[in-house]
């Protein structure tokens, strides 16, 4: 008789615990279905995503692996360069803080000298205020000009972060026909970064 309750337990036991543990199993799937849902909110990248770091591995970028982005080693001052086969380029440089300006005219001051040393601009944008989702002290810019050689135009958004002790300057630049196509990928590049 013993025996008999003893083994009713048991059951009861074993029924309980593969219970708890199927439920945790059904509780873990949901909720990884969940962060990543909530990743593709946050990022505007669906996956399949390559997320590259920049040479100090303190700011990284994820982008649609669609888009078949190669890292380059730059000869350039940028902490990241990233290329593509369709002429997308990413280029993000740090910069030191200018204490004796204000952030907004540092901008137009970059602004101004870097159209300049292009000789076909066209649709120069005002330097406009810009949240990203990191940092509500951006500022961006934009344009289009003529390449020289190839002559293709091409569309570059320029966006400057305020840091508490530099800047993160964000180049971003592809053929203006890919634009149009793409519109959304240049604040989808910009929501994708991380630091």
């Amino acid at each position: 008789m013993f025996t008999d309750i003893m083994e009713k337990i048991n059951k009861k036991i074993l029924v309980v615990v593969l219970f708890v543990v199927l439920v945790g199993i059904i509780a873990f799937f949901i909720v990884r279905n969940v962060l990543q849902m909530a990743q593709i909110a946050k990022t505007g990248v669906v996956t399949p995503s390559k997320t590259f770091y920049s040479t100090d591995k303190e700011l990284n970028i994820t982008l649609d692996k669609s888009f078949n982005f190669k890292q380059y080693n730059s000869i350039n001052d940028y902490i990241l360069e990233l290329r593509n086969p369709d002429n997308y380029g990413i280029f993000i440089s740090k910069k030191d803080i200018i204490l004796d300006k204000e952030f907004e005219e540092v901008v137009s001051t970059d602004q101004r000298v870097y159209v300049e040393k292009f000789e076909m601009t066209s649709n120069v944008s005002n330097v406009r205020s810009f949240n990203t989702k990191l940092s509500n002290n951006a500022y961006t810019y934009s344009f289009q000009y003529l390449e020289k050689q190839s002559r293709v135009p091409y569309h570059i958004q320029v966006t400057w972060i305020e840091k508490e002790n530099f800047y993160y300057v964000i180049d971003i630049e592809l053929p203006y026909s890919m634009f149009v196509e793409n519109s959304d990928f240049v604040l989808n590049a910009l929501n994708s970064i991380s630091y």
